[in-house]
């Protein structure tokens, strides 16, 4: 079957289209008759309709900000207090960002700088229930989401289609018709749903979130900072962004304080990505970010790591 060095192909080709690879991928689906493989790439292609059925890795970690006024003054860019809410559904709805959308759309975003994902005035309303103070209350509220998040979207879909791809090449005796059900029901079920396989293993990369994990944080100390340009500095505020994300799930870091955290690097990251970014506006967003890991033994690797992008930015940055 050529499709699969087809599909190799262009997966490893960076100026391939993604949508166009999964159209090739929905013709192997139907050639291998799999309806697990067909139902994952027909909702890549269209969307996904209903929260369930959301792969974990179209649930972007997010934070809120928006325009806060008493009718007279507004301040944009405030970020939504979330240790004043204590309805846990609106914590978690504004702490996660679901990507329902068809890959192309996807595609879209992640070639924007930035996106604009407003919350519906209703429940704008509600959160002031929680965080109005002094006159003052929000206006707009959206989701800060970096094109960042919509890459590693299209990145995971790419790597999950290339891992099956792989090990179907490679465990497959093509002078058969057909793969075996069992090998490949297993191989879906592995690299593309990221499920435990029948032989009872755990893909190595598995969702986390409300599970009480055992591994508290510890890594942080192990970061190393280097950037020779900015495209380099942007990278490693990404690591960074990374470590926080991990140091949330391990309970290692508080989640409010990590929302708080990972808005901050998504805005000095954004202006890190402008032809002529703003140095100080950069370093007012990683020193804010230092600032709310101040103290915190677990994570004094996270804050000599943002003291060494201040130290490298003050270079690169003119």
């Amino acid at each position: 079957m050529d499709i699969l060095s087809q599909i190799q192909a262009d997966l490893l080709n960076q100026n391939a289209v993604l949508s166009d690879v999964l159209r090739k991928a929905k013709v192997l689906a139907y050639q291998l008759e799999s309806t697990e493989l067909k139902n994952w790439v027909n909702r890549e292609l269209d969307g996904y309709k209903i929260r369930a059925d959301l792969p974990d890795y179209r649930i972007l970690r997010a934070a809120c900000i928006g325009k806060w006024t008493n009718g007279y003054w507004m301040v944009s860019g405030k970020v939504v207090p979330m240790h004043l809410i204590e309805d846990k559904k609106i914590k978690d709805m504004l702490t996660a960002y679901p990507v329902y959308d068809g890959i192309r759309y996807v595609e879209q975003l992640a070639q924007k700088h930035e996106g604009h994902f407003i919350l519906p005035p209703e429940t704008t309303s509600f959160i002031n229930h929680y965080v109005q103070e002094s006159g003052y209350a929000y206006a707009e509220i959206e989701y800060a989401i970096g094109k960042h998040d919509f890459e590693q979207v299209l990145d995971t879909v790419k790597n999950r289609l290339l891992d099956f791809i792989l090990e179907l090449s490679e465990n497959w005796n093509t002078n058969e018709t057909l793969p075996s059900k069992d090998l490949l029901n297993n191989l879906v079920s592995v690299h593309i749903y990221n499920s435990q396989s029948q032989g009872g293993q755990m893909s190595t990369v598995f969702d986390q979130r409300g599970q009480q994990v055992s591994n508290q944080y510890n890594a942080a100390g192990n970061i190393t900072i280097n950037a020779n340009n900015k495209d380099e500095l942007i990278s490693e505020l990404e690591k960074i962004r990374s470590e926080i994300e991990r140091a949330k799930t391990s309970q290692g870091l508080n989640q409010d304080v990590a929302i708080e955290v990972e808005y901050h690097l998504l805005q000095a990251n954004k202006e890190a990505q402008k032809a002529k970014p703003n140095k100080g506006a950069f370093l007012e967003h990683v020193e804010k970010a230092k600032a709310l890991l101040a103290n915190m033994v677990a994570v004094a690797g996270l804050v000599s790591a943002l003291s060494k992008i201040v130290e490298i930015a003050q270079q690169l940055l003119k």
